[in-house]
């Protein structure tokens, strides 16, 4: 037969299942309070915590919105170079502190959270912080950009980003259509100096070739003059020789005494002397000049002595005569002196000038330029980022129900702590 024995209770670190179940049925009490006071810290965050909400802005590059400005001659200006500048620019503080103090609408009806009037030195503190704490722009890959602005209650935070932007546009716009225009100032500028450069250089030649053509036209006159004079005296000489030979032939016919123009046959017959053959009747001059006889030898000389100084025209005179008078009136200088202006006549004047008025009319509005295209405006959120209601209740739910339960064990293992130690006092 067997004998008995006695087993000793064995202790054992197991968890009952059944046990924990009781005791968080037995421990509602603390699971419920836990809950309830979880919600209560969950819904007095909500009631002291300022929502905050959030707005973005999509933009991106114009597509073809420089066309107005690159179509001056000169002057290129690529989108995305012009939209990176933008971006850059609405980024700044100083960019947005600007839309603040100039926009049409006051800054209080913004909501915007700064105290006093643009300009004061608290507001501005007040809006920087704003801004750097809450702005920010984001690139993204297809070139584009989102603006976004978080903002608390009460601040028009969509209105206002919207309105930025649009003013930011229409700004840049303005920007770059006054690059533009300096653009043209700067190149008509250039070009009128350019003209008046190639003005003064026709002027120096025209003046140099006046002086040029007067020299030679006077270096001529002198030489005509002269020639001119040299004929006149020539013409002098002749009358002198002419005065000469007439007093010589004068002087033989008196010794031959023959008063009237005779012939040799005549001559000889008068002296009663036969046929006498003079040489100088066979010479090609004809008779000599005493056969005229003394009276009008003496005729003639006493003509030529009168008008011995009076001017004579011969055929050499009048050319020379007609050189002069075309010389002294040289049309070419009277037209460059009665010129205006020398500068219908300088090809590159005119070229520039053309150039200045193809310049001046280019017309540069403003509406023409685009730099930015909104792909997606800001809107009112529906509901704020932070806090969020129904994540902060359910995290309060859970978090309750976990103390509570927390609380529960706690609380059973000081009740078997206590029971142990009355055992123990016991035995």
């Amino acid at each position: 037969m067997n004998a008995y024995s006695e087993y000793p209770d064995a202790t054992t670190d197991e968890i009952d299942l059944r046990d924990i179940a009781i005791a968080l049925v037995e421990g509602w009490r603390w699971i419920a309070g836990a809950v309830v006071a979880g919600v209560a810290l969950a819904l007095i965050h909500l009631f002291m915590t300022t929502p905050t909400y959030s707005s973005e802005l999509k933009i991106s590059p114009f597509p073809d919105g420089l066309r107005e400005i690159n179509a001056i001659e000169g002057y290129s200006y690529s989108e995305e170079r012009a939209f990176d500048e933008f971006v850059q620019r609405v980024s700044s503080y100083q960019h947005f502190q600007r839309f603040i103090e100039g926009f049409d609408r006051p800054a209080s009806e913004w909501g915007l959270p700064a105290d006093g009037e643009p300009g004061d030195a608290d507001f501005d503190a007040a809006l920087r912080r704003f801004f750097d704490a809450r702005f920010s722009v984001g690139r993204l890959d297809e070139g584009s950009a989102v603006l976004q602005l978080s903002y608390p209650r009460g601040v028009q935070g969509h209105e206002l980003l919207n309105a930025y932007v649009s003013w930011a546009n229409s700004d840049f716009a303005s920007v770059l259509a006054n690059r533009a225009q300096r653009a043209l100032d700067s190149a008509i500028s250039r070009n009128e100096a350019r003209m008046e450069a190639h003005l003064t250089a026709y002027e120096g030649e025209v003046s140099a070739r006046i002086a040029r053509l007067s020299e030679d036209d006077e270096i001529r006159l002198e030489n005509l003059r002269d020639r001119l004079e040299a004929e006149k005296r020539a013409v002098v000489a002749a009358r002198e020789e002419r005065i000469r030979l007439l007093t010589q032939a004068e002087h033989i016919a008196e010794q031959l005494g023959i008063e009237r123009p005779t012939t040799p046959r005549d001559l000889g017959r008068q002296s009663g002397e036969r046929d006498i053959v003079y040489a100088e009747i066979n010479s090609q001059e004809g008779l000599p000049l005493y056969f005229m006889g003394t009276r009008a030898l003496q005729a003639e000389r006493r003509v030529i002595e009168e008008n011995l100084d009076q001017e004579a025209k011969t055929s050499a005179i009048r050319e020379i005569e007609k050189e002069i008078a075309q010389l002294e009136t040289n049309h070419e200088i009277q037209a460059m002196l009665a010129r205006k202006s020398h500068s219908p006549f300088i090809d590159a004047y005119n070229a520039l000038k053309q150039d200045n008025a193809l310049l001046r009319a280019n017309v540069i509005r403003l509406e023409d330029i685009r730099v930015a295209d909104v792909t997606q405006w800001a809107y009112a959120p529906e509901a704020p980022d932070s806090p969020r209601t129904q994540l902060v209740v359910v995290l309060a739910l859970v978090l309750g129900g976990m103390v509570g339960i927390l609380l529960v064990f706690i609380a059973n293992f000081v009740k078997s702590l206590r029971a142990y130690r009355r055992q123990r006092i016991l035995t």
